[in-house]
């Protein structure tokens, strides 16, 4: 949901609360620096947007490109 705030796109929502109001309901994950490759190869987000200067190692350590 927050991805798709961020792309300016229009959130999927799958329940109503009582009062009629719409939200998603998600199961949250951790991502670590381990994941944030996963994270990318799914396409939520781009390692050019990720790996900025302040963490370029450790995107080469982790294998995010």
């Amino acid at each position: 949901m927050a991805i798709a705030l961020l792309k300016g796109e229009k959130p999927t929502v799958n329940k109503k609360l009582a009062d009629g109001t719409p939200f998603s309901a998600q199961t949250p994950i951790n991502v670590t620096a381990d994941k944030v490759k996963d994270v990318v190869a799914a396409g939520d987000a781009t390692a050019k947007d990720i790996c900025t200067a302040k963490v370029k190692a450790a995107c080469a350590k982790y294998g995010v490109a």
